[in-house]
């Protein structure tokens, strides 16, 4: 950095929020570290905003990027709790479902 520069506290966090959007979609399957890392990002990108209250343009990217990770991670883990449901032939049938795959696969909790 050049002498007599001063580093810019927007710009950075708007960097910082554009790479955690990034980080998020790259985690989007998954959900949980997605779901947490989608609204961090949001928060930084909107501490990111200057003095005219505006978001750079890369804070912008990185807010509408959580959002679709956020909103896709949403959708793939309920869709994946339906799919879950629909073979074990219904909710009342889950836990018996549950409890069969886990001795099919003796070694999977260990």
């Amino acid at each position: 950095m050049p002498t007599g520069m001063r580093p810019d506290p927007a710009r950075t966090m708007a960097s910082t929020a554009f790479g955690v959007a990034i980080a998020s979609i790259i985690c989007m399957f998954t959900p949980g570290l997605s779901m947490a890392l989608s609204p961090l990002g949001v928060i930084i990108a909107l501490l990111s905003r200057d003095e005219s209250c505006k978001l750079s343009s890369r804070a912008l990217a990185g807010v509408v990027i959580c959002i679709v990770a956020f909103v896709i991670s949403i959708v793939l883990t309920v869709s994946s709790f339906i799919l879950l449901i629909n073979m074990a032939g219904g909710m009342d049938n889950l836990y018996n479902y549950l409890m069969e795959q886990m001795q099919n696969y003796p070694g999977l909790l260990q």
